[in-house]
């Protein structure tokens, strides 16, 4: 994990976020975000689902599944937010043990789950 937070990073991350994970770096919008454990633990949940999806199946599915989940409710936020693969990070960024009990493809429980997250 390479945690990073460089001086452009508003043309990579998104209005509103704090962080975005392109494999093999946790990109920050500040250098203050670094010590917000839980936010890096987030973005390490994205790193694992990345690596078992061999990184390139990640990025084609989680926008996919965007897609498919903005044409239903035509809201981004809330279509980000009901991803599964955002689901799981949010439901277990506070747990310290997670990803060494974390099981192969655990975001794909949240796929027939309905509703947003947050």
């Amino acid at each position: 994990m390479i945690v990073v937070w460089p001086k452009f990073h508003k043309y990579i991350t998104f209005p509103g976020t704090r962080a975005i994970t392109l494999w093999p770096l946790i990109i920050l919008r500040d250098e203050s975000s670094r010590q917000d454990q839980i936010l890096i633990r987030h973005e390490q949940i994205h790193l694992r689902q990345q690596l078992e999806m061999l990184i390139i199946l990640f990025y084609l599915w989680y926008v996919t599944e965007f897609l498919i989940r903005l044409l239903r409710s035509r809201h981004a936020h809330a279509s980000y937010l009901s991803l599964a693969m955002e689901r799981e990070a949010y439901d277990h960024e506070a747990d310290p043990d997670y990803l060494q009990t974390r099981r192969l493809y655990a975001w794909s429980r949240y796929l027939m789950q309905p509703g947003a997250r947050r």
